[in-house]
């Protein structure tokens, strides 16, 4: 693990400088007894982890690391029923799958005082919908002569007939 993260970091900062932040990898700790967490070998493998992606700020990480509850009845689930009664008790691994599906679905609510900007701007929409309409209409029939309009189409059409071979310098 601490290979890969050693050659992403070489990938990564090959990348321009606005991609780099987005880039930062993120690692999932999981299937981890309270044990295993409160071992020393834990503690070192996070350090080896860590040196492995150094990060070019002291204050932050250069991995995000998630953790995740291991419990023994997440091994052996037979129904989707289940899953929904066993997973609530894992409080981590719930409480962030229920924060990253909140975030999903939510509606950004508009402000009271934004309804009128809201409202003008549906205006402004609704009168440039209407000017397309408008130019679209007195396109419409321009190919076929009833209009004195002409599309601008036609002469790349025709440009295209004629040189659909090669290109004209």
């Amino acid at each position: 693990m601490a290979e890969v993260l050693r050659c992403l970091h070489v990938f990564n900062r090959q990348l321009p400088a606005a991609q780099q932040d987005n880039a930062r990898p993120t690692v999932v700790l999981s299937l981890l007894t309270k044990e295993l967490r409160e071992g020393s070998h834990y503690e070192q493998a996070i350090e080896v982890l860590g040196k492995a992606y150094p990060s070019n700020d002291a204050l932050t990480s250069g991995v995000q690391w998630l953790e995740a509850e291991f419990l023994s009845t997440l091994m052996s689930i037979s129904s989707v029923r289940e899953a929904l009664e066993v997973l609530p008790q894992s409080s981590r691994l719930y409480a962030s799958a229920a924060e990253w599906a909140k975030a999903l679905y939510a509606a950004p609510q508009p402000l009271e005082a934004d309804i009128g900007i809201v409202g003008r701007a549906l205006t402004s929409r609704q009168e440039q919908v209407l000017e397309l309409h408008r130019v679209c209409k007195a396109a419409e029939f321009a190919d076929s002569g009833s209009s004195d309009s002409i599309l601008a189409t036609e002469p790349l059409l025709n440009l295209g007939k004629h040189h659909s071979k090669e290109l004209p310098n």
